[in-house]
């Protein structure tokens, strides 16, 4: 699906799909269609370079050494998508290595979207930010800088200047994952630990969008305030995406050797 969303930023689909060009002249699926979709609303570069160049970074052989948190970003939504923590860790990585390639680049995605896991799991949001955590090497500065949050949290919820002191602006992944679990931590209710998390100095959009998913995947979208989701733009295809990836998930009415074409058209398998 990356050339997917590579074409929808702008890249033509003969570049972008060229590998599937010749049997797929024009990229299919309802998804790639959406009009929202298809706009520049400042993707990292590193995503973009990287998928440019072909997108075949892995954890073992990485294409460059970014630790830019553009991986971290994308990856709660791998948490539910997988039963364990361990084969979520392994997934997210994979994921965050086609186009980041410093470890810790990659350890956030895996830690954002085994603490996904563990909350779905029933697990309280200490419990799962510190389980999850632990699959980052002790030495990591994703390990470290969780370490950080933790400490800064149970201190109660920070200012945005003793946020980025302590913990960085929240440019490259180890740093928006710990901005983003201490305001989650420590805000006393789901608004105000996204309000934390975008009132700060540094790359406050990522660290909102991290914080967002954490308090998403705990309370759903009941708690946000009223007007927030009537104010956010392409909200009705989030709905309807998330709605999808229920039925798949949770409700499907199909077994896997028996999905309607419908389904496949509607998100393309190949």
């Amino acid at each position: 699906m990356r050339i997917f969303w590579l074409h929808t930023q702008g890249t033509p689909w003969a570049q972008a799909g060229a590998q599937f060009a010749a049997s797929n002249p024009e990229p299919d699926g309802w998804l790639v269609r959406q009009k929202e979709l298809h706009r520049r609303m400042a993707p990292g570069n590193t995503c973009l370079s990287a998928l440019r160049a072909g997108g075949t970074g892995t954890v073992t052989e990485p294409d460059n050494s970014s630790k830019g948190c553009g991986a971290v970003m994308r990856a709660a939504p791998i948490g539910f998508f997988f039963e364990s923590p361990g084969d979520a860790w392994d997934a997210a990585c994979k994921i965050a290595a086609i186009t980041h390639g410093h470890p810790d680049g990659i350890y956030p995605a895996g830690v954002l979207a085994v603490t996904i896991r563990l909350i779905a799991d029933g697990q309280p949001l200490p419990d799962a930010v510190r389980n999850a955590a632990a699959f980052a090497p002790p030495e990591s500065a994703t390990r470290q800088a969780l370490e950080r949050a933790f400490g800064l949290a149970s201190q109660g919820q920070p200012d945005p200047d003793v946020l980025n002191l302590s913990l960085g602006e929240g440019w490259v992944g180890d740093e928006a994952l710990a901005i983003a679990a201490c305001c989650a931590l420590a805000a006393p209710t789901p608004a105000a630990a996204i309000l934390a998390a975008v009132n700060h100095s540094g790359d406050s959009d990522s660290t909102g969008s991290i914080t967002g998913s954490i308090m998403g995947a705990l309370h759903g979208t009941a708690a946000l305030p009223d007007g927030w989701l009537d104010a956010l733009e392409g909200g009705g295809l989030i709905a309807q995406v998330a709605a999808d990836a229920t039925t798949e998930l949770l409700e499907s009415p199909w077994r896997e050797d028996s999905v309607p074409q419908e389904w496949w058209e509607r998100y393309p398998g190949w």
